[in-house]
């Protein structure tokens, strides 16, 4: 269900701001140079009012997009959805504190337009 929602609605994400979390230098697939994986992390969304929302966007940015980007700053993202991670499912975690989170995973996105959250 949401990788459908993912699929058929691009700005499904968008206005969320999610925290630059890492950035890792790859080989471009064209061997043509190199990418940066970014990760985007957001772990504390309340959008039901009874769960924290807890997930990941990972995408590819060229050397100057990366660059640009700050660490811990929020952003806004925009792409289009490739896929949720092979192995996560949706959990609901219940800690000592009766923290209930549900952790999607990570959502992979290609042509990503990142802005600032601020």
């Amino acid at each position: 269900m949401l990788e459908k929602e993912l699929e058929n609605s691009p700005d499904f994400l968008s206005d969320i701001a999610v925290k630059f979390a890492s950035m890792d230098k790859v080989k471009s697939t064209d061997n043509k140079g190199y990418k940066y994986l970014i990760s985007f992390t957001c772990s504390s969304l309340q959008k039901t009012g009874k769960y924290n929302i807890s997930f990941r966007i990972i995408t590819a940015l060229d050397e100057e997009e990366a660059s640009n980007l700050i660490d811990n700053q929020k952003y806004y993202i925009q792409g289009k959805f490739i896929s949720l991670s092979e192995k996560e499912s949706i959990n609901i975690r219940l800690d000592v504190f009766d923290d209930k989170t549900i952790e999607i995973g990570s959502i992979f996105i290609k042509e990503p337009i990142v802005t600032p959250a601020n």
